[in-house]
């Protein structure tokens, strides 16, 4: 059986691969590294941003369930002994206050979320690119 002559680089001096793309011109290759370091950059940012998001979510969850689990028993309790309130009314008003609670921690999450503005340097890049082409085409 014949074994496939290896690749010696010299029909073409990068090997094929580099051949194809040496057709492109080098500044568009320069510029979609550019593009996509920029857009690696920025997706790292935002990926740490849902996960801040997200563990804020998370932790405001926990405090909301145990909250809701430790106050309920034990206000509840020194409500209905100390207060002499009905046991109902000791347990809406106590589950009243731990809702004020979770919607704070869950508002502070979104507000995180809403204020973050979203790969903006490659939007911006992009906006800046397209401007550029427009002059381009109306100078054609």
């Amino acid at each position: 059986m014949e074994e496939a002559p290896q690749d010696s680089g010299k029909a073409f001096p990068g090997g094929a691969a580099s051949h194809a793309l040496g057709s492109m011109p080098a500044a568009v290759l320069r510029y979609l590294e550019a593009r996509g370091i920029l857009l690696s950059v920025e997706g790292q940012e935002a990926a740490q941003s849902i996960f801040q998001a997200v563990f804020r979510g998370a932790i405001g969850a926990i405090f909301g369930f145990t909250g809701w689990l430790l106050l309920m028993t034990g206000l509840v309790i020194l409500l209905v002994m100390r207060a002499d309130w009905s046991w109902a009314m000791a347990t809406v008003v106590v589950g009243l206050v731990n809702l004020v609670f979770a919607a704070v921690f869950a508002y502070a999450a979104s507000r995180r979320i809403t204020a973050t503005r979203w790969f903006e340097q490659t939007l911006s890049e992009l906006g800046k690119d397209r401007a550029w082409l427009a002059q381009l085409s109306d100078k054609h």
